[in-house]
């Protein structure tokens, strides 16, 4: 059987950024933490690498699953509004109307990456050519 790698809390310390305390308060008021206890040889604490490596890929896990969600629900939303502004544009009263909802856009998405706001600018020239034609239509 092969003899777990034990690391010392100092070592644990250093390599999470935290104080002895901190790990103190880990062990004891953090059970849902999920934190690997010590092993306690001859008065001084020791973690099992295995243990920590699985707390740290659990912990990365956690963190993707919450930036995938967090991602979709910006994505959804962004997704929302652009369809709400498509459909205001097609109802606009007149060209100063469509002017000020799309002033209005560019300031909400001036944060968002290049390429979303290039894709967004697209679908509203789309809509702006669209309504042009159904208005000469008439």
């Amino acid at each position: 059987m092969k003899t777990p790698r034990l690391i010392p809390d100092s070592e644990v310390c250093r390599r999470y950024g935290v104080v002895a305390y901190t790990l103190w308060r880990w062990d004891h008021n953090k059970p849902e933490l999920g934190f690997p206890k010590p092993v306690k040889i001859n008065g001084r604490k020791y973690r099992v690498a295995d243990e920590l490596d699985r707390f740290d890929a659990q912990r990365a896990a956690e963190r993707d699953a919450r930036l995938d969600q967090r991602n979709q629900s910006s994505e959804t939303s962004l997704l929302d509004a652009e369809a709400r502004l498509l459909a205001e544009i097609a109802t606009a009263p007149d060209e100063a109307y469509i002017v000020d909802l799309i002033t209005n856009n560019l300031k909400a998405t001036a944060a968002l990456p290049l390429h979303e706001r290039e894709r967004a600018n697209e679908a509203i020239q789309d809509a702006i050519r669209e309504r042009r034609s159904c208005d000469d239509e008439k």
